[in-house]
């Protein structure tokens, strides 16, 4: 049973969610963290954003575009262009972000 799960099934935590904040270390010297059953607001750049999920084989969402420091990449342009979708992995299991290439 997942970690996450035996914690919902053993009514551990006060909501069934859990949030994580990577820190930009380099920059702030603050450290990341996952917090278990709430989230804290004042690490939120934005309001909840919810959004399906198009592969539950690997926690893949859909995307308009990928942004670096504020610009518009453009990415997903050709690649929804090519296959019609574009997606990212966001799985909190691994230490990166996966775009397609």
């Amino acid at each position: 049973l997942p970690f996450m799960d035996n914690l919902i099934k053993q009514k551990k935590l006060k909501n069934n969610i859990f949030a994580f904040y990577l820190a930009d270390l380099l920059n702030y010297g603050e450290f990341s963290s996952i917090i278990f059953g709430r989230v804290e607001r004042k690490r939120m750049k934005s309001k909840f954003l919810y959004a399906n999920v198009s592969s539950e084989s690997y926690w893949e969402i859909e995307i308009d575009d990928i942004f670096i420091g504020g610009v518009r990449t453009n990415y997903c342009d050709q690649l929804k262009a090519e296959t019609g979708k574009c997606g990212v992995a966001i799985d909190s299991g691994t230490s990166l972000y996966a775009a397609p290439n």
